[in-house]
C-alpha cells in the first residue's frame, strides 16, 4: 500500500521524535541490505530490523508515572533507650520508650515521644538512673516527593523528671527534680521496605533542671540536703529508632 505525503506526515505526528529516528534507521538498513550479497543480506538484515521495530514500539509507548507511598502516620522506638544507652552514651539501665510521627502535606510532619522508667530497687545499692518525659518535635523534610525520606532538621522540645541515684561509700546520694530542653535536631530516615524504615538522629540545645539533692543510710529513708538549679547546652537525645509506617499509594 502507498502513503501519501500528508500521510507520513499525520504518522510521524503520532509517533513522535523518537520514531522518526527509528524509521530513518530502518529505511537505511533496507537500502544498505539490497547492496549487500545474499547471505549477509538473508541473515543480519531481518535481525537488525526486527530490532529496531522493537525500539520503535518502545518508544511509542506512554510511560507509566511511578507511584509514591505517601505516609499518613509512624509508630517508633528508640533502640539506644532500650539498650539503657544514654545521650552520654553511658549505661544507665533499660529505658521503654515509645513516639508517634504525623505527616502533613509535603515536607512537614510532627513527631511525639514518651519515655518512662523508675530506679530498680533490687539495684538500690549501686549507680542507677531514672528519666520520664514526654517530647514534640516540628520536623521539615529536604525532599519534596511526599514519601518522607532522607534528610530533616525540626526543633526539639521535652519536659520530664529524673532522679540520678550514686553510691557514696556508706551514704547513699542522689538528685531527683525536674527538666526542660529544647534546641534543634537533624536526622536522617533510612527506608528499608515501603511501611519499615530507621530513624537516625540527634537533638542538640540548651537544657534547665530543678533537682533537689538528697542521701540515705538506708533503702528506706531518704533526707533532702539542698535544692539545686542549673543548666547547660550540649546534646540532649541520639536516636536510633526502627519504625513503622501507615501509608497510602499515591499515583
Amino acid at each position: 500500500m502507498l502513503y501519501s505525503k500528508n500521510k507520513i506526515v499525520e504518522i510521524s505526528k503520532i509517533f513522535g521524535k523518537p520514531a522518526k529516528a527509528h524509521f530513518a534507521r530502518i529505511f537505511i538498513i533496507m537500502g544498505v541490505s539490497l547492496l549487500l550479497c545474499p547471505g549477509l543480506r538473508s541473515q543480519v538484515s531481518p535481525l537488525i530490523l526486527a530490532y529496531e521495530f522493537g525500539n520503535l514500539i518502545d518508544s511509542t509507548q506512554t510511560p507509566t508515572k511511578e507511584s509514591v507511598f505517601h505516609p499518613y502516620v509512624g509508630i517508633k522506638t528508640n533502640l539506644l533507650y532500650w539498650a539503657g544507652i544514654s545521650p552520654e552514651f553511658k549505661y544507665r539501665g533499660c529505658m521503654p520508650n515509645m513516639a508517634l510521627e504525623a505527616f502533613l502535606g509535603k515536607r512537614y510532619s510532627v513527631h511525639i515521644e514518651g519515655v518512662y522508667t523508675s530506679i530498680d530497687k533490687k539495684n538500690a545499692d549501686k549507680e542507677v538512673w531514672a528519666v520520664s518525659g514526654i517530647a514534640i518535635e516540628p520536623r521539615f523534610w529536604l525532599h519534596v516527593d511526599s514519601a518522607f525520606t532522607g534528610f530533616y532538621t525540626g526543633f526539639y522540645s521535652q519536659y520530664g523528671e529524673f532522679d540520678v541515684k550514686q553510691n557514696d561509700l556508706s551514704a547513699t546520694k542522689g538528685y531527683s527534680g525536674t527538666f526542660f530542653e529544647t534546641g534543634i535536631s537533624l536526622g536522617y530516615y533510612y527506608p528499608i521496605s515501603r511501611t519499615l524504615g530507621l530513624d537516625m538522629g540527634l537533638c542538640v540545645g540548651y537544657r534547665q533542671a530543678n533537682a533537689d539533692e538528697y542521701f540515705s543510710w538506708d533503702t528506706d529513708h531518704y533526707y533532702r540536703q539542698q535544692t539545686k538549679t542549673g543548666s547547660m547546652f550540649g546534646l540532649h537525645q541520639v536516636r536510633l529508632s526502627v519504625v513503622y509506617r501507615f501509608a497510602k499509594e499515591n499515583h
